[in-house]
């Protein structure tokens, strides 16, 4: 369960959330290794520059969906803990439309990587319960390597179930793009709206630069169009953080080879200096302006 320390008078919190480029990260790059073990994602280098407490309530791999219910669970125990909302800003970098989950129940697809117990995509303790996220990638390599006559690696044939479970959810459900666009935009619109009624700073910004852009042709489209007109989009850092990082820092990305995922399915994140000069350059800038 996430962490949420008591409320100190005279003290500014900032709350974060988001997938895995917001994540409290152990993705340490050589030579960036923090000597505190404290985690290192632009939230944390934001509160920092602030004198602020960061709250971080982001998971790797979610979707929208799983973002917003990480906004209001994190809130509504902090208003059980009688925090003033005067006291509180929220960041929240949204990620990609193709990303959904189902509750857990009683499921649990458990496979084997080189003999080391693994879940394609673990559950993740939610606020009511557990939920397992889906995106189309994770699903399509699954059931490349289950397969292949020589796969990169190994997974236990129970994998199988997370692979069929996935193509079902999408296919059936989630293959249509105004669908997942209009979806993830109602995501924004019920927090942007919530925090407007409970009068609390906000802002948002993005993973990477094709997601939730208002100069998208497709925001033209009138089934899209008439949410994407409700949404404030002033209110967007005005870059993805991987495109900003990517343009303007000479430190390669981290190139992750973890649990299967060859060379030519690199998981690309910032590095923590990469996350520490993204924050002191635009998020920190952004939030002073609020």
């Amino acid at each position: 369960m996430l962490n949420i320390p008591e409320y100190e008078e005279g003290k500014k919190y900032l709350v974060v959330a988001g997938c895995s480029f917001t994540a409290p990260t152990n993705k340490w790059p050589e030579g960036n290794i923090p000597n505190d073990g404290t985690s290192n994602s632009w939230g944390e280098h934001a509160a920092d520059e602030l004198d602020m407490v960061c709250i971080n309530a982001a998971f790797s791999g979610v979707g929208n969906n799983m973002i917003m219910r990480q906004v209001l669970y994190t809130l509504s125990r902090m208003f059980d803990m009688e925090y003033p909302t005067s006291a509180i800003t929220v960041g929240v970098m949204w990620s990609g439309y193709d990303r959904t989950e189902i509750y857990k129940h009683d499921w649990e697809p458990k496979i084997g990587a080189k003999g080391v117990p693994f879940q394609p995509r673990r559950p993740i303790k939610d606020s009511n319960g557990e939920w397992i996220p889906f995106n189309p990638a994770t699903v399509s390599y699954i059931e490349e390597q289950l397969d292949s006559k020589t796969p990169f690696i190994k997974f236990n044939p129970k994998a199988r179930e997370y692979v069929e479970i996935g193509k079902s959810i999408y296919f059936k459900t989630w293959a249509n793009e105004v669908q997942r666009i209009i979806h993830s935009l109602q995501c924004v619109m019920g927090i942007q709206e919530f925090l407007i009624n409970r009068n609390i700073k906000y802002f948002f910004h993005r993973y990477v630069e094709d997601c939730f852009s208002e100069q998208s042709e497709v925001y033209q489209d009138p089934e899209i169009s008439w949410i994407s007109n409700l949404i404030n989009w002033e209110k967007f850092i005005p870059s993805g953080e991987f495109e900003w990082c990517y343009e303007n820092t000479k430190t390669k990305f981290i190139e992750e080879t973890r649990l299967g995922w060859d060379r030519k399915h690199n998981i690309m994140h910032p590095t923590v200096l990469q996350h520490k000069k993204y924050a002191e350059e635009m998020v920190v800038p952004f939030i002073k302006n609020l």
